[in-house]
């Protein structure tokens, strides 16, 4: 495909991906004090730099806090004078930005999930169907793009990282680490993924871009620290109180309501594999779809959940690849092959349909 009709395709993708998402989101961008919680808090006040008594692991997530920030201030000057009710109790342009950047962060991972899809090889109807799992699916995407947080950032260097580890580009890896590592520091966990998976030369870049994102990261915390008087001791012992979380978490996991919020991550989409599973031919032709990259994908996802409490919106951070997943288990169906066999794809309605009763 040319590169200017590439081009074409993929801007279609995120202004498509934005319109979904600024509109499935847009309630729960006025619904800021039904969902509210701590995180949120953390996020409003790092934007403003204001690093005293937050939290000892979120403070450091800056990037997207700072870029919302910056997209408040032109909406600062014109946000009340469109809305009369102030609503004083909340910084209403500051959860605007946030609105608005993480729509376009959360637009520019699906382009990228597209792109993984598309390089995998499936199809285009099977593509539109990742795409609306992870737009659509559950509610971690319009959870994520009203609500003031950061992963919309971490979901996509993911992507950036995946994408490539399929094919190798530098820069794109280099933002996948860099990036991620500033976004959410468990990112580095994915960091033995990488060093296993890439061949020679790319490794030792991969090794260098990881250095230099901890560079970044541990300058950026000293910084943060010096400004909130926070000891370095303080918040590392607070990132390894999170293996506390390992056992009850596990609890959770095997549990009626831990069962019920991991199917919620895509929702009925899960089907798809699912259903599919009672099929043989399936079993056989999914199976040899996954690879080395899934599997350590997956088990470093897993790590992820177990270390947070929160399963599935650690498990949805996993969509490069698990979007993909529903994407072929939707192309491998039964019921879908059924369908192409019987060429409904290609039945021709009759002229003046839309006009017969």
């Amino acid at each position: 495909m040319p590169a200017k009709k590439n081009l074409t395709v993929y801007l279609l993708i995120f202004f498509v991906s934005f319109a979904v998402l600024t509109g499935s989101s847009y309630n729960t961008y006025l619904s800021y004090e039904r969902f509210y919680n701590p995180d949120s808090e953390t996020y409003t006040n790092t934007a403003k730099f204001h690093f005293k008594d937050q939290s000892l692991i979120r403070k450091y997530r800056v990037i997207v806090p700072t870029l919302a920030n910056i997209a408040s201030l032109p909406l600062e000057k014109i946000y009340y004078k469109i809305v009369k009710d102030h609503r004083d109790k909340y910084d209403w342009p500051l959860l605007t930005g946030f609105f608005i950047v993480n729509a376009l962060l959360m637009s520019l991972a699906a382009v990228v999930i597209f792109k993984i899809m598309r390089f995998q090889g499936l199809g285009l109807p099977a593509s539109v169907i990742g795409l609306a799992a992870f737009l659509t699916g559950g509610r971690w995407a319009s959870f994520l793009t009203g609500h003031p947080a950061t992963d919309s950032l971490t979901i996509l260097c993911i992507a950036l990282i995946v994408y490539s580890m399929l094919k190798p580009n530098r820069f794109l890896l280099a933002a996948g680490i860099v990036i991620g590592l500033l976004s959410k520091e468990s990112t580095a966990l994915f960091f033995p993924m990488i060093m296993i998976l890439l061949p020679g030369k790319q490794r030792w870049w991969a090794l260098v871009y990881m250095v230099v994102a901890f560079a970044l990261y541990f300058g950026l915390k000293a910084w943060i620290d010096a400004l909130s008087g926070t000891t370095p001791v303080a918040s590392i012992n607070e990132g390894l109180d999170t293996f506390n979380s390992v056992k009850d978490s596990l609890l959770k996991l095997f549990s009626v309501k831990g069962i019920a919020d991991m199917f919620s991550v895509y929702g009925f989409f899960n089907l798809f594999l699912l259903t599919g599973l009672f099929s043989k031919t399936f079993r056989e032709n999914i199976w040899s779809y996954l690879g080395p990259l899934f599997w350590l994908f997956l088990l470093t996802i897993i790590a992820h959940m177990l270390l947070s409490m929160e399963l599935a919106r650690m498990f949805y951070l996993g969509s490069a690849l698990f979007i993909p997943l529903i994407a072929k288990s939707f192309e491998l169906h039964p019921l879908v092959i059924k369908m192409k066999k019987e060429n409904y794809d290609q039945q021709e309605l009759p002229a003046g349909h839309l006009n017969n009763p």
